[in-house]
């Protein structure tokens, strides 16, 4: 089971066993306990429970205040000497009773003042109380060792736990004052920030974006544009040499490869002022009669088609001779 799920068992319980001592009146007696006791009251439960919540075994106390042994000194007046001597090992008067180092839903910890049903909350321990709030914890005062089962209870759940003291000042402690904004403001403010540096920073991204798209679009452009150059003077050389053209014919067929290489330049200026898309596929090239062993391809926009050699030149040399 999980811890949420367990402490929500326990506190099912737990109130059904407040409601059940209200109605029976079994808690009247409460109202005359001393702090100390709820104390051991709400230790000796968590220590019950403990293999059913686990985190339990973290809770602790801290040993600020009770009932100490006091002296008189020379001057009359009443001091403990326990009391000093922790107050020079670090004690601060006023934090809270209970602690728990546990996270819980986002929460640092837990930090409890319990208090009799009739104790009153003193200026330092609302101070550490708003202080430990501001720093991440779950700090607050209950009245009871009820009310404090019912809130570390409550800790473990997702939704926070019902606050029992509301703070009257914002400032936590005389020499720790609190930012002038609260979490939420500062979460809203680092928000709106993210915001308007994106905001600054899309064109300039979009842009390069933009710029490295076309560098490839131009750079697959001018790989296709090399090799249909090479294919054109292949085709110019072999039409230069061949022996089986007559001259008018070997003048047509260079004539229609020059303004062939004329148009594929004209399509590179244009390319280049934009004027046409760089990924758009070149003009099909027109099939030419070679002599070539065995076989010989000729390019197409989208295929190749491999034919013989002597058999285009029995095709297209008659044709070419007649127009001639």
């Amino acid at each position: 089971m999980s811890v949420t799920a367990a402490a929500q068992r326990l506190l099912q319980d737990a109130r059904s066993q407040d409601s059940r001592a209200d109605r029976l009146g079994t808690s009247r007696a409460e109202q005359t306990w001393d702090e100390e006791t709820h104390h051991i009251r709400l230790i000796d439960w968590t220590d019950e429970h403990i293999p059913d919540l686990p985190p339990l075994a973290l809770l602790f106390h801290v040993p600020n205040g009770g009932k100490r042994e006091q002296r008189v000194s020379r001057t009359g007046k009443r001091y403990s000497p326990e009391a000093a001597r922790l107050l020079r090992m670090g004690t601060r008067t006023g934090y809270p009773d209970l602690g728990l180092d546990h996270p819980s839903h986002g929460r640092a910890g837990l930090r409890l003042e319990l208090k009799s049903l009739t104790g009153e909350l003193r200026p330092d321990q609302r101070a550490w109380i708003v202080h430990l709030r501001h720093a991440g914890y779950h700090a607050d005062a209950a009245w009871g060792w009820r009310d404090a089962r019912q809130l570390l209870l409550e800790y473990f759940l997702p939704a926070p736990p019902a606050t029992r003291w509301t703070p009257r000042s914002k400032r936590p402690l005389d020499d720790h004052p609190l930012p002038r904004s609260d979490t939420s403001e500062v979460h809203m403010t680092l928000f709106l920030l993210v915001l308007l540096a994106a905001a600054l920073l899309a064109p300039s991204v979009l842009c390069a974006l933009a710029r490295q798209q076309r560098g490839n679009a131009l750079a697959r452009f001018s790989r296709r544009v090399t090799a249909r150059r090479g294919q054109i003077q292949a085709d110019i050389s072999r039409a230069a040499h061949d022996p089986s053209f007559s001259e008018p014919t070997r003048l047509r067929l260079l004539s229609g490869l020059h303004a062939e290489r004329v148009g594929l330049d004209l399509r590179v200026g244009r390319v280049a002022l934009g004027e046409v898309n760089p990924d758009q596929p070149l003009p099909a090239r027109p099939q030419h009669p070679w002599r070539s062993s065995p076989a010989d391809t000729v390019v197409s926009c989208s295929h190749s088609t491999t034919v013989s050699g002597q058999g285009m030149k029995d095709h297209y040399l008659p044709l070419l001779q007649k127009q001639a």
